[in-house]
């Protein structure tokens, strides 16, 4: 190892033609083998020195030669990371989610010295999807949101490590055993008992939860449990009328004091703080939405929320998946992220 004023700029070697790990290692002021363990993601590599290599070949821009690795190793480097094909006003609410957890998918490959190829949903059916696949040679693919069936199918055939980013992958039907599926997910079943617990601490009555229908009859009955331990009454069905009832320009013409309202979708979220706090048609009444948004900032008085660890999942889903990769196993389980009660005003 040369000594650091010896050393050569990031600026030097990014104009160099054929940059080398060798030149990599003397900017970070590490050994080779330290950039190795960076780009094959084998063997220790301390943080402080995976951060000194990562921040030179930002700077530089250096990438491997992914088609010549392959071809010694007989592996691939290359991540395909599916996104979904949803459009419209009702999934755009959900393209805050997306980005955000991409971003720290991204990272952490890069990080480990995988390179992404980013596919939509719709890009190709049946055949289409198993000549991509095979084209590419990827290591694995990460499923953003909930894979089509049919892609899904492709990957297990073709044994490839595969992983699933969301919760609502795994929020097939009451009776999903998550043992059967590879995802990091947020913990919605504890998000619900953490509800009922914060209802307690405020000593509300009552539980109302609206926007859980389409996604598991299982919560409800986690809901319903919860209620019946902590002595609380589910008025979840009631809060689903009145709901509706607003968003069709109607008087709901219900008393929800002494209750805590907890909300997924967006623009129930809002229509209930409109109606409880703005119009201040009820008193006695808590508000919680059950996931974050960056339009609740412009909201007086504050909401009270849940917000999933992003970065966590993001973290997770790269590493679990590079991780069956290397191993060459594609063993399957669901990793539950928990997610944290902000306490604001409603």
């Amino acid at each position: 190892m040369i000594k650091p004023e010896e050393s050569i700029s990031s600026e030097a070697i990014s104009r160099k033609k054929n940059i080398t790990i060798r030149d990599i290692a003397e900017q970070a002021g590490v050994g080779t083998t330290s950039v190795s363990k960076f780009f094959s993601g084998k063997g220790y590599l301390g943080s402080a020195n995976r951060k000194k290599i990562a921040d030179v070949v930002r700077k530089t821009g250096f990438r491997i030669n992914q088609q010549a690795r392959q071809l010694k190793s007989g592996s691939s480097r290359q991540v395909a990371v599916i996104m979904p094909s949803q459009s419209g006003s009702a999934f755009f609410p959900r393209h805050f989610f997306i980005a955000e957890k991409l971003t720290y998918i991204l990272n952490q490959c890069f990080n480990r010295g995988y390179e992404i190829l980013l596919l939509g949903a719709g890009q190709g059916k049946g055949a289409d999807w198993e000549s991509l696949i095979h084209d590419h040679s990827f290591g694995g693919v990460i499923f953003i949101e909930k894979p089509p069936a049919e892609v899904l199918t492709i990957v297990n055939n073709l044994k490839l490590p595969y992983i699933m980013s969301n919760f609502a992958c795994t929020a097939g039907g009451p009776d999903i055993d998550h043992r059967r599926y590879n995802a990091v997910v947020t913990d919605y079943n504890r998000l619900i008992i953490d509800l009922c617990l914060h209802a307690k601490k405020k000593k509300f009555h009552a539980v109302a939860l609206n926007g859980f229908e389409f996604r598991s009859s299982r919560y409800h009955r986690i809901l319903a449990d919860s209620c019946r331990k902590m002595n609380l009454s589910d008025r979840s069905e009631e809060l689903s009328t009145f709901i509706q009832a607003l968003h069709e320009g109607d008087n709901p013409g219900n008393n929800f004091s002494d209750t805590l309202c907890a909300s997924v979708r967006l623009m129930d979220t809002l229509a209930l703080h409109t109606w409880f706090f703005k119009n201040k048609k009820e008193r006695n009444t808590g508000l919680v939405a059950m996931d974050y948004y960056p339009e609740y900032k412009n909201f007086f008085p504050s909401i009270t929320h849940f917000r999933q660890n992003i970065q966590e999942i993001g973290r997770q889903t790269s590493d679990r998946l590079i991780d069956m990769v290397v191993s060459s196993r594609n063993n399957c389980g669901t990793t539950l992220i928990p997610a944290e009660l902000v306490e604001a005003q409603t």
